[in-house]
């Protein structure tokens, strides 16, 4: 029996089939479960937790021994600190917005990059990139494909991607409207008779 993540990749290639069986366009779709380390945001919290206790024990009416207050506040930053590393809301909570989008593109760009996708025939490689921590969806597409398919066509289509995290199932969401593209691709690039598959349907890179 297929687990969930089997479930999920299987669905991701038959969707790509569905687009490469009536389009010339290459594509490649992942998902991960993110896109960077955030390290430095459960020490910066573990340290934000600690300043606080330290100063409360400090300037608090009640008397505490200086050796409670020395525990106390080193208990407070590995609670802070674990709290973070363990709860990934808590991590996408104090992580700067520009930063998990950052992230999540320079990652994406990588794949592109490492994938190969940038060095089809036709320059018609397109990613379709979808990062769950950081809630973002980097869509890539070579020239061959900028040049042919209409700006308002990929406005409508990055759109669509945009509203997936606010659904309860988003991978699932991912899917269904990367098979909405479907349509688009085959209208904008027609499938050519000596057409050739260059990139793997399940291509996973892992940077």
């Amino acid at each position: 029996m297929l687990n969930t993540n089997d479930t999920v990749k299987e669905n991701l290639v038959q969707a790509v089939k569905e687009i490469e069986t009536k389009s010339s366009a290459e594509i490649v779709a992942l998902i991960k479960t993110r896109s960077g380390t955030y390290n430095d945001i459960a020490l910066w919290t573990g340290f934000a937790t600690l300043f606080i206790v330290f100063t409360f024990l400090m300037f608090s009416p009640f008397d505490f021994n200086v050796y409670l207050i020395y525990i106390l506040s080193i208990l407070a930053f590995f609670v802070g600190y674990a709290k973070v590393r363990i709860f990934d809301f808590l991590c996408f909570f104090f992580t700067p917005k520009k930063r998990l989008a950052h992230n999540a593109e320079v990652y994406a760009r990588a794949v592109f990059q490492k994938g190969g996708i940038r060095h089809t025939t036709a320059k018609t490689g397109v990613l379709f990139y979808m990062s769950k921590f950081e809630k973002q969806v980097m869509i890539l597409a070579d020239r061959g494909v900028q040049n042919t398919i209409p700006a308002e066509e990929w406005e409508k289509i990055n759109t669509s991607f945009k509203n997936i995290f606010v659904t309860k199932n988003p991978e699932e969401k991912f899917i269904e409207e990367l098979k909405n593209c479907a349509s688009v691709f085959a209208q904008y690039l027609p499938i050519q008779p000596d057409d050739v598959n260059e990139l793997p349907d399940n291509l996973d890179i892992n940077i």
